[in-house]
């Protein structure tokens, strides 16, 4: 049987210290006395419990004698078992490998600080956590624990405006799920143009309707949404939602027609690859964001800690190396099934 060098946890004891929580290390907790079934829905990772690369290199350090961080349980007044909130790939591969017990932090906590714990302690590929599902967190604990924008922002190493608007836009998806309007083709940029509606109901769930219809640009949306606040009647508002339904709807594509493909843009490819275009433009310029660009003043707001500039700049570097090539060769692709496509490659 292989024996476990566990080692502490220095990133879990200090979300604990910081969130005022206190705990107790405790050795030869047999997992018997663990929830895992329950463990696996403690939403740590949104996506999937267990991610497949971290159950074979947690696998693998064991095997060779790595030390193993202690895992982190709760333990619930009147409950029997205890419930994971940091550990659940180690807990999977100590049942693989036969071991029946395990050095854990014993924590008591309320439900919003196991929540919190559960999130932050999160980790993917031992690079910490994506952006994306930073975010979905954040939004999760301002919603059901009424958390501010702030604190999750410092939390979560995440951009106050960015939070804000997200959450904001969040509000906004969801009021119109209630309403039964569709919504699954409405960005998040067109919802910001249809957040100064938001007081006009029946104006709102019109241009939203419209919006998913026929996926107009945000800058179309914001548009029409200035217009129509500049209207001084319910009808005069309809009538000209009328008639920007119409305009869209005659210049929409007949049904069945395919849209001629241009060759993806450089954003577009790194959008596709989870890369914001922020991030890009500050990446381009060794740091410094691209001229004219007003979203972005400094580093600190792009929501990571600045002493990454350097890793992330070489990061960027080497996607751009993989990409261009595949650029390049789709730009090829697509002047061989378009003929007419005359422009130059930049």
């Amino acid at each position: 049987m292989l024996k476990i060098d566990w080692i502490p946890y220095e990133h879990f004891e200090n979300n604990c210290k910081e969130l005022g929580v206190t705990w107790e290390i405790v050795e030869n907790v047999k997992l018997t006395q663990i929830d895992i079934k329950k463990s696996l829905r403690n939403n740590a990772r949104l996506h999937k419990p267990l991610d497949e690369d971290n159950l074979l290199s947690c696998g693998i350090d064991m095997e060779n004698g790595k030390p193993i961080h202690i895992i982190a349980l709760r333990k619930i007044p009147g409950e029997e078992l205890m419930v994971i909130i940091g550990g659940n790939h180690r807990v999977d591969q100590l049942k693989e490998h036969n071991i029946t017990t395990a050095t854990a932090y014993v924590v008591k906590c309320t439900d919003k600080e196991f929540d919190l714990l559960a999130r932050r302690d999160n980790r993917i590929s031992r690079l910490g956590q994506g952006k994306e599902e930073a975010i979905e967190h954040a939004i999760f604990m301002h919603e059901q624990h009424g958390m501010t924008i702030v604190e999750l922002c410092k939390l979560f190493s995440l951009s106050p405006t960015i939070m804000q608007r997200i959450a904001r836009n969040g509000v906004l998806r969801k009021e119109l799920e209630d309403q039964h309007i569709p919504c699954e083709h409405i960005t998040a940029a067109a919802l910001d143009a249809l957040n100064p509606l938001k007081d006009q109901k029946a104006i709102l769930y019109r241009v939203a309707h419209i919006c998913n219809t026929y996926i107009p640009s945000a800058a179309k949306v914001s548009e029409a949404a200035d217009v129509v606040r500049g209207k001084n009647t319910e009808q005069q508002k309809m009538d000209y939602l009328q008639r920007w339904e119409h305009t869209l709807k005659q210049s929409a594509p007949p049904p069945g027609k395919k849209l001629h493909k241009r060759a993806p843009t450089k954003t577009k490819l790194f959008r596709l690859m989870g890369v914001e275009t922020g991030l890009l433009s500050v990446l381009i310029n060794g740091g410094q964001p691209v001229k004219g660009d007003k979203t972005i003043t400094n580093i600190n707001q792009l929501g990571f800690d600045p002493a990454d500039a350097d890793r992330l700049i070489q990061l960027y570097k080497q996607i751009q190396n993989y990409m261009r090539p595949l650029i390049a060769q789709s730009e090829d692709l697509v002047k061989q099934v378009d003929p007419a496509n005359k422009k130059k490659r930049r």
